[in-house]
């Protein structure tokens, strides 16, 4: 039974969403890790009407390009092993090639191993500075 009073029992039910971007880029980061770590794998949220090409660069010069494929304009998630790597700072790009995309910043994982240590996940493109709009280029 309710209070009778439809104001007080009212809530919302809705979030924002993310801005469609054309491309987005993160910057090189250490995501406060200290010294040499690798990256295992990395899971990508988004939503692309097009492939997306999701790059990994280091700060020891590695490139790493992972094509995402087009989800359709829905919402999904892709997870994928990366190659062996080691750095000490990373920076992300994905880019859709001028087609609408949208990142989910707050469901994006990566796990991040310090050199010989277990992986911890981390979500790289959420926390200060990334948002969930992130930053368009």
């Amino acid at each position: 039974m309710g209070s009778g009073d439809w104001i007080k029992e009212w809530d919302q039910d809705w979030s924002t969403l993310p801005q469609q971007i054309a491309a987005w880029r993160t910057g090189f980061l250490s995501y406060s890790q200290h010294g040499w770590m690798e990256v295992p794998w990395v899971r990508f949220a988004y939503a692309s009407t097009s492939e997306v090409t999701l790059t990994l660069t280091t700060d020891t010069g590695q490139v790493m390009n992972i094509t995402v494929p087009s989800s359709g304009g829905n919402v999904a998630k892709y997870w994928t092993w990366l190659p062996a790597n080691k750095f000490k700072m990373m920076e992300w790009t994905a880019d859709a090639g001028g087609s609408a995309l949208t990142v989910y910043a707050a469901d994006c994982e990566l796990a991040v191993s310090p050199w010989g240590l277990p992986p911890t996940i981390l979500r790289p493109f959420s926390g200060k500075g990334f948002g969930t709009e992130g930053s368009s280029t």
